[in-house]
């Protein structure tokens, strides 16, 4: 499953009309503002519509967090939770 989200937070709902099929689906937001799609094609309209894929990788900006310079993901803490690396050690904040 994956999660997409609208730019404008005033979105309440997306209708999404087959193609071929003419068959209609109406999608609608968790209480988290979150699009829960488990289709690959709703997945393409949400994205041809503007809707971004949310992330699940961690922190967004490098300001932020810290990222590991083992494996180079993007972490809240100084200790990779993806390869174990401790980045304290090489002063990467």
């Amino acid at each position: 499953m994956t999660k997409y989200f609208a730019s404008d937070r005033g979105v309440r709902a997306v209708d999404i009309e087959g193609a071929r099929t003419g068959v209609k689906k109406t999608l609608k937001p968790d209480s988290k503002g979150f699009y829960n799609v488990e289709s690959a094609r709703d997945a393409k309209a949400l994205k041809e519509s503007g809707f971004v894929e949310a992330s699940l990788m961690g922190v967004a900006s490098a300001g932020t967090g810290h990222i590991c310079g083992g494996c180079g993901f993007n972490g809240f803490f100084k200790l990779c939770g993806r390869c174990g690396k401790n980045n304290a050690e090489t002063g990467s904040d």
